[in-house]
């Protein structure tokens, strides 16, 4: 489920997804379900996805989806099933990443005006991870200059997201051909954030090809052998979240940064924008 976004509503999705694969065709979806009927175009889009990609994953289930068509809460509580376990494996993500980013996050030297000497700016302080004190490290700091006083949406791409340069950057477009390059969204010394996920904590210590544990990773058992868009805007919402003031999933709040939104403008941008779609995709292999 992950390449569908860690914020689409899980059971939502396999309910109403397998009621559109139970119909020879979408149309005939439609005319059977009130419910498919009411729901918007493009989130139906996005559910019949995730109700294509169980019925050619799950064994068995396209031989029981008429059964469970004809019986909506045996579909209801498949659909809670699917949910349960989509976030645990939401939260065992961010788990990862928090585990991991200490690591991540490099010493930083500042030179400022009323010292002689450069300050060292440390996430780490007598062992203890400070979030706070990292902050140099995982932003841009062109990007943190551009967005001085800004406050951050989904509108704009936070600049940890921004690979680092010294080129002179006095706007948007400057920093267009460093987005979704950044140090932390892609590797920080030899270490990579996205293996972590996709691959494993191990291997993302390891260079690309390097035996691992010898159990199985996420993308091999879903058969997902390029990156891909969805991909990246998980990692990066993920990343989002782990780095903001929020400390649990359930306290986002999509007035104040919507999350979906910040999710769906990646993947929008890397469909839409191809030179920049081949420039991020050869970074990530």
């Amino acid at each position: 489920m992950r390449m569908h976004g860690p914020y689409i509503s899980v059971s939502t999705a396999v309910t109403t997804g397998l009621l559109a694969c139970a119909a020879p065709t979408i149309e005939e979806a439609l005319e059977r379900s009130l419910a498919l009927r009411e729901i918007e175009p493009q989130f139906r889009e996005r559910y019949l996805k995730v109700g294509q990609w169980l019925v050619a994953n799950v064994p068995y289930l396209s031989i029981i989806l008429p059964m469970l068509e004809e019986d909506p809460s045996m579909l209801m509580l498949f659909g809670r099933f699917v949910d349960y376990h989509a976030r645990a494996a939401r939260t065992a993500d961010i788990s990862t990443l928090k585990q991991q980013l200490p690591q991540w996050v490099a010493n930083v030297e500042l030179q400022l005006a009323e010292r002689e000497t450069h300050m060292l700016i440390s996430p780490r302080v007598n062992g203890i991870f400070d979030k706070n004190k990292a902050n140099y490290g995982w932003n841009s700091l062109c990007q943190a200059e551009l967005r001085a006083g800004l406050r951050m949406t989904h509108h704009y791409f936070p600049s940890f997201v921004y690979a680092e340069t010294d080129e002179p950057v006095e706007s948007e477009e400057d920093c267009h051909p460093f987005l979704l390059t950044g140090d932390l969204l892609t590797k920080a010394s030899t270490h990579h954030a996205y293996r972590a996920i996709w691959t494993s904590p191990e291997s993302s210590t390891k260079e690309p090809g390097m035996a691992g544990t010898g159990r199985a990773s996420i993308s091999r058992i879903n058969s997902i052998n390029n990156v891909y868009g969805e991909n990246i805007a998980y990692v990066a919402s993920l990343l989002r979240h782990i780095l903001s003031s929020e400390t649990t999933w359930a306290m986002q709040d999509p007035k104040a940064f919507d999350g979906a939104g910040f999710w769906a403008k990646i993947v929008e941008l890397l469909k839409n924008d191809e030179a920049l779609a081949e420039r991020v995709f050869r970074h990530f292999h």
